[in-house]
This record gives structure tokens, C-alpha cells and sequence, in this order.
């Protein structure tokens, strides 16, 4: 499989990676060695000491690793440059560097020969080694994710109040650490030992029921173990711990490491907690207790208790106060590794002082060859006079000699017209390669200007569209008010065509000549209107229906043609009423919608009544608009119009007219 076709990252990426991963290996079997020396050195120590050590001696791998990542980098990239623009002769005039190359390498190399051999293997198989990797560090990191998400559904379920007395106890505790962060304590009903989880906001988990199954200086020991873990960060440096340990998991010397500084992490926090305490057996007598609860403690979170064999050496160094050095295991590994190490070593430095005599041999024979080839062979610059004296040369040489310098002058010609086209090649190559990257520049200058052309051509399209959505919207909206407009006109023209009928008499017929000799007929006496009766006395007059207003140019109808006198006098009808009435009402609404005009006027002219405005709806009229309420003529107050305005005007745009008349003849 050619797993060159995944172009995640560049080949130098991939053989930097690779190689960095092979030095790790005897980097961490460097810091090994020195990290059990550093154990054995202070075994008498603090855990304090210890610990910082520790996280000194990882922290200086991390550099390490870095150094030799950037290293390689620059070698591969260098490299790549120079294998780019090497020259390649024929093998003629490569007769002399070949020699010299396979007597350099006939030198005896032993073990560095080997190892140089191991990283060539480990270099061809780097994309699928380093494929390998990735592959184990994403499957590590999503254990981790769910390490967190364990540690996250901790705090957010079956979660209890620890109560007012363990709050104060714990705030207390937390002034005697000089703790300034702000730390809760609550009861959990998933958690099965004492833990403390976060770093910005840290939350200690008691198990349910801890609390009432242990004496008070019992957990107010645990509290101080769990309060020296927020006071020296430990939730965060484990987490940074864990990631290192996910990136190096093939590397064993760096999991020992970790085990160690795990370790020494447990007795600082013993130490700081016994300095809260005032009995060690009881933190002991705690530590025991909690052991009984504990299950399945969460990996990525500060737990007061270990595995048993951790939790003995503890209460054992406690207790008789014994320091933690190497085990027999440990010591045994520690000292494979330090003869590793010293053969190592020594058969590097055998191997180039055994390379150092064949090689200055070489650069001496070199010399001497070179200086006979001068003497015999001309450079390009020889004049008239050296040619002579080659001939003279020549002429004393023997013939097997004269056979080879001619040999090399063959050689060392044919070389020099093949350096010389090549030379002519590279400089005919130079010149279309700066042709093609000015017309590159210029093609990307146009590119330039195109993608501005193209963003400015978008600009504007997008202003386009708004500005034809905002036009269409409008055109909807005049389109809506028109069908408004011509529905209210259609109701008021058949209100003006009744308000007509209602109003106007009709035309009578124009009477017709009389035929000569035929006798006048009498006369056909008018059609007098019924006269109203007249309203009860302090009675409210009932108002009439609305009508349509008179159109502007109103064409009044044809008087009818006075019929003749009659003879007599017609009795006029009699009546209770002395005097005839008529009345006239014209209500305007402007953008009233669907509202009944008459209703409205009614409404308007009870309010009026109401407030005292008016005394009576006869003989009135008012205007209502944006402006404010005029009633007869006469403009109303402010705070009058503001109401009416409020109450019956939809919009500042509509306007009321109303006209009521009523004339006695």
C-alpha cells in the first residue's frame, strides 16, 4: 500500500516525525538512568523536592523531543533543496568521487554501522509508522474525552448539600492553606472515595454517606488531602501529565516516570494534610475508611486513595516515616540501562576513532593525486609556453604513463563539455523559469482584479435585491390600498345614489299641449311631503343614518314646469304640525376601513353629549383628524382631541367629517 496518497502533512513532516519518534526512545532511556540516580541521590529528601525533580526531569524530555523535532525538520528540509538542484554527470566524470566515496566507506563502523542501518529501515516504513501512531494517539484521546465527560456527569448529578457545618468547617480549613480560590463541598451519590475535580472552580465529592460514618478529625483530614491538591494545582499539571502520557504511550521510560511523579504527588498532599492534623492515626484510620468505599475511581480526577499496594506504601511512610527509593524490579531495569548505555556509548567512540586514520589516509592520497594532475594536466586558462613544457612532460614519461595521463585528460574533457552543456541547459532553464513566474505575477494581478470586480458585482446585486424586495413590498402596499380604496368607493357611490333618491324629488313629466278645442282639465295638485311630527319635549333626537357627502360638482335636477293656477284654492292637508322639517346628514370617513360610518357618528356624538361639548346633535358639526377636534367651528383643547383622537382615528392618516342640518319651513 502507497501511503503517500494520504497528503495529511508533507514528506519532511512525515520523516521529521518518524525520526523524532526513533530518538525518543533512547532519549527516554537516558532519563531513566538519570531519573534513578535522582531517586537514589534523595531518598532521604522531601516529597516536595522529589516531586519538583520529577516534573523537572519530564519537562526536560518534552524540551528534548522539541529540540530534535525542530532539528530534523531543518535536515530534511535541506536536504530536499540540495537533492533538487544537484547536477548529475555521467559516470565517466564521476570515476574519482565514486572512488573515493567507496574508500571512505570500507572503513570498519561495528555498532554505529548498525544503528545507522535500523534508522535507514525505520525511515522507509516512517508514513506507516507514523500513520500507526495517530491512529493510537486518537483512540487514546477519546478515552480521555470520556475521562472528562465521566468527571463532568459527576458534577452535574445526584448531587447533595454537605450542609452549613462542613461549609464553614471547609472554608476555615481552606484560610488555614491560604487558599484564596472559592471551593465548594457536596455529597455524591456516584462518586465511591473523596475526590476533588476542576481547576477555575474546584469541587470536592464526599461518597453519600462518608460524612456521618466517620468522626469529625477523620474528615477534616480528608478535606486537608483534598484542599492540598486545589493549593498546588495538581487537577491541571495531571491533566498536561495525561496528555504527555498519550503522545509518548509507546515510551516506557516516560509512563515510569509518571508513575513516579503520581506518587510523589500523594505524599505531598499527605504531608500538607499531617500538618492540619493533629493525630497521623487518624488520617491513617481514614485513609482505610475510604478504601473500603472505593470502586472505580475517574482517572483525570485527584482521589484521596490509590491502589492497595500504593495506599500501604503510603501509611507505611507515614507511619515509620520510611523513604521511597527503587524497588528491586526498578533497580534491575536501572541497571540494564545503564550498561546499555555505556556500551553504547563506547562503541560510537571506537567506531570514529577507527574512521579518523583511513580517512586522513584517503584526504593524503587525494592530495598527492591532485598536485600530479596539476603537474601534468594544463587548466583552461594555460598558455602557449605551459603546452610545451606538457609536451617536454610528456616526452619524458614512460609509455604505460603517458597512456593514463592521456586516459584522464580524455576523462576530465568529456567532463568538462558535459559540465559546460549543463551549464547552457541550467541557464536556458533559468530564463524560462523567469519568464513563467512574470507571467504567473501577471496572471495573478488579474486574478486580483477579477475577485474585486466579482466582490463589487455581488455588492451591488445584493443592493439591487434589497432595493427590489423593498419596491416590491411597496408596490404590494399601493396595490393593497387600492382594492381598499376602490372597495370604499364602490360602498360609497351606492350610499350616494340612496342619500339621491332619498333627498332629490323626481323630475316630473313636461306636460303635454292640448289639442285646439279641448277643454283645460283641472289642475293636478302637488305632492306635498308628509309632515314629521314633532319630538316630544326634552327628548333626545334619535340621529339618522349616515349618508355619503355631496360630490364636489353636484348638477342639481330640472324644476318642474309650474302647473296653471287653479280657479279655486285647495285646502292645504291638515296636520299637527304647523311648520315642515327637513334634515340633512353627511358623514366623511378618510381610511376607516370597515367601520359602519353611522355608528361611529353615533358614538362620536353621545361622547360629545357626555362631555358637555354639545347640548344637542342638530345643527352640528365637527372635524376630526391628525390636527385635533373642532366642533362647530370652534377648536377643542389638547388633552380634549388627544382622546378623541385616541379613541377613534386608526391611524394618523384618517380623518372624520361630520354635517347634520336641519331646516323648518
Amino acid at each position: 500500500m502507497d501511503f503517500k496518497l494520504f497528503h495529511f502533512v508533507s514528506e519532511n513532516w512525515l520523516q521529521a516525525i518518524g525520526v523524532t519518534l526513533f530518538h525518543s526512545l533512547w532519549i527516554g532511556v537516558v532519563l531513566s538512568v538519570i531519573t534513578a540516580v535522582m531517586m537514589l541521590l534523595t531518598r532521604k529528601s522531601s516529597a516536595a523536592l522529589r516531586y519538583q525533580l520529577l516534573t523537572g526531569c519530564l519537562c526536560l524530555f518534552v524540551l528534548a523531543i522539541g529540540i530534535t523535532l525542530y532539528m530534523e525538520l531543518n535536515r530534511t528540509s535541506i536536504s530536499s533543496s540540495a537533492a533538487a538542484t544537484t547536477i548529475h554527470l555521467k559516470k565517466n566524470s564521476e570515476v574519482t568521487i565514486q572512488t573515493l566515496q567507496q574508500q571512505i566507506t570500507k572503513a570498519p563502523i561495528d555498532i554505529s554501522g548498525k544503528v545507522d542501518q535500523l534508522l535507514n529501515l525505520w525511515n522507509s516504513y516512517a508514513a506507516q509508522i507514523v500513520l500507526i501512531w495517530f491512529l493510537i494517539i486518537c483512540a487514546k484521546s477519546v478515552h480521555l474525552l470520556l475521562g472528562l465527560n465521566t468527571i463532568f456527569y459527576l458534577k452535574r448529578n445526584k448531587i447533595f448539600e454537605a450542609g452549613k457545618l462542613w461549609e464553614n468547617k471547609l472554608i476555615a480549613l481552606a484560610d488555614q492553606l491560604e487558599i484564596r480560590q472559592k471551593v465548594k463541598i457536596v455529597q455524591s451519590g456516584i462518586a465511591e472515595v473523596p475526590m476533588v475535580v476542576g481547576h477555575f472552580k474546584p469541587l470536592i465529592l464526599i461518597p453519600l454517606g462518608l460524612l456521618n460514618g466517620l468522626s469529625m478529625a477523620e474528615v477534616e483530614a480528608i478535606l486537608c488531602h483534598e484542599l492540598a491538591h486545589i493549593k498546588r494545582r495538581d487537577y491541571l499539571v495531571n491533566l498536561l501529565q495525561s496528555f504527555i502520557e498519550i503522545i509518548f504511550f509507546f515510551n516506557p521510560a516516560i509512563l515510569w516516570l509518571s508513575k513516579l511523579i503520581r506518587t510523589e504527588r500523594e505524599n505531598c498532599c499527605d504531608d500538607i494534610a499531617l500538618t492540619c492534623v493533629a493525630d497521623k492515626k487518624s488520617y491513617v484510620k481514614a485513609l482505610l475508611s475510604c478504601q473500603e468505599f472505593q470502586m472505580n475511581t475517574p482517572e483525570y480526577a485527584m482521589a484521596l486513595t490509590g491502589r492497595k499496594s500504593d495506599l500501604l506504601n503510603r501509611v507505611s511512610r507515614m507511619l515509620f516515616n520510611t523513604k521511597s527509593t527503587l524497588n528491586k524490579m526498578e533497580k534491575t531495569v536501572l541497571t540494564l540501562a545503564m550498561v546499555f548505555v555505556f556500551l553504547f556509548s563506547a562503541a560510537f567512540s571506537n567506531a570514529e576513532n577507527k574512521q579518523v586514520a583511513p580517512v586522513k589516509k584517503q584526504i593524503l592520497n587525494q592530495d598527492t593525486a591532485k598536485k600530479k594532475l596539476q603537474k601534468i594536466v594544463p587548466s583552461q586558462s594555460s598558455t602557449t609556453t605551459q603546452a610545451k613544457n606538457v609536451t617536454i612532460i610528456k616526452a619524458q614519461l614512460s609509455a604505460k604513463e603517458q597512456a593514463e595521463m592521456d586516459e584522464a585528460e580524455a576523462k576530465f574533457a568529456a567532463a568538462q563539455k558535459e559540465y559546460e552543456a549543463n551549464e547552457q541547459k541550467y541557464k536556458l532553464n533559468e530564463k524560462e523559469y523567469a519568464k513563467n513566474e512574470a507571467k504567473y505575477a501577471l496572471a495573478e494581478k488579474e486574478y486580483v482584479k477579477n475577485q474585486l470586480k466579482y466582490k463589487a458585482h455581488q455588492d451591488k446585486y445584493a443592493k439591487d435585491e434589497v432595493a427590489y424586495q423593498q419596491n416590491e413590498q411597496r408596490h404590494q402596499a399601493a396595490e393593497d390600498q387600492h382594492k381598499r380604496d376602490a372597495k370604499r368607493y364602490s360602498q360609497d357611490s351606492l350610499r350616494y345614489e340612496k342619500y339621491k333618491k332619498d333627498i332629490y324629488p323626481q323630475t316630473p313629466a313636461t306636460p303635454q299641449p292640448l289639442a285646439h278645442g279641448m277643454a283645460s282639465p283641472a289642475p293636478i295638485q302637488p305632492i306635498v311631503s308628509p309632515i314629521s311630527p314633532l319630538s316630544p319635549v326634552n327628548a333626545k333626537a334619535k340621529p339618522l343614518p349616515a349618508t355619503r357627502p355631496a360630490p364636489l360638482s353636484e348638477i342639481n335636477p330640472i324644476s318642474p314646469t309650474t302647473p296653471a293656477t287653479p280657479s279655486t284654492t285647495i285646502a292645504p292637508i291638515k296636520g299637527t304640525s304647523k311648520a315642515a322639517t327637513s334634515s340633512r346628514k353627511s358623514i366623511s370617513i378618510t381610511d376607516g376601513g370597515d367601520v359602519d360610518s353611522d355608528e361611529l357618528s353615533d358614538r362620536i356624538n353621545n361622547e360629545l353629549l357626555k362631555d358637555g361639548i354639545i347640548s344637542q346633535t342638530k345643527q352640528l358639526s365637527y372635524k376630526l383628524d391628525k390636527d385635533g377636534l373642532c366642533v362647530n367651528g370652534k377648536k377643542q383643547s389638547e388633552e380634549i382631541s388627544s382622546k378623541y383622537k385616541l379613541k377613534y382615528l386608526k391611524a394618523s392618516t384618517s380623518a372624520l367629517l361630520y354635517n347634520y342640518e336641519v331646516n323648518t319651513k
